[in-house]
């Protein structure tokens, strides 16, 4: 929200230092987030934080697509008439990225039986029948979008028109081995609230 899509694909590139002034002024705004957090967060997963927002326990949850594939199917509540979304504050014109990946796994014992399961997956229809039960957006151009509900189809048009961003939580941004840092320096901050020790982390992190 604060660096943009283009300084924060720096960030990885490294074109712009962990040390940067935009970083610690991130650090700073999700010190002051964290002041409106639940005493119990760090007990609680996802689907949890997402009960919570269902039942009118806490106000929002920061959260990707999936959760609206909870909350639809799982949850049985209605888009826009029990919950709303909307971006993260600073985000808009921005589309954070991540992919659900099925693979053909080397040596695997039915080669011919894994292909035309990802084949189906690949198709029009399979992707038609995965996404909107997921909650996230077709990878194909060609999908049926009268398939998906409000937010699916605000989600396909804001992917066309927004700059596209890596995540480094789900291991797009950055190598496991500095998400596995990053993740470590981010649980030290949430109790200590130290932005300047935070940001003294990444950058060794990043070395």
């Amino acid at each position: 929200g604060v660096l943009g899509a283009d300084d924060y694909q720096k960030l990885w590139a490294g074109d712009m230092k962990m040390d940067d002034a935009k970083v610690k002024e991130a650090a700073d705004i999700f010190g002051r987030m964290l002041e409106y957090v639940n005493d119990d967060h760090s007990s609680r997963n996802w689907q949890d934080a997402s009960q919570l927002v269902a039942k009118g326990e806490a106000a929002m949850n920061v959260m990707g697509d999936w959760a609206k594939g909870y909350f639809v199917n799982d949850l049985d509540l209605k888009v826009n008439q029990d919950f709303g979304y909307a971006a993260t504050p600073g985000t808009e014109g921005s589309f954070m990225v991540i992919t659900d990946t099925f693979g053909l796994p080397k040596g695997v014992k039915q080669p011919e039986n894994v292909k035309k399961f990802l084949s189906v997956l690949g198709s029009v229809e399979g992707q038609d029948a995965f996404n909107p039960l997921k909650g996230s957006i077709p990878a194909r151009v060609d999908a049926d979008v009268s398939k998906y509900d409000e937010y699916g189809k605000s989600a396909m048009k804001a992917f066309k028109e927004s700059k596209l961003a890596p995540s480094l939580a789900h291991g797009s941004a950055a190598e496991e081995g500095f998400v596995t840092k990053a993740n470590q320096a981010v649980n030290i901050f949430v109790t200590q609230k130290d932005s300047s020790q935070f940001v003294s982390s990444l950058k060794e992190a990043m070395k």
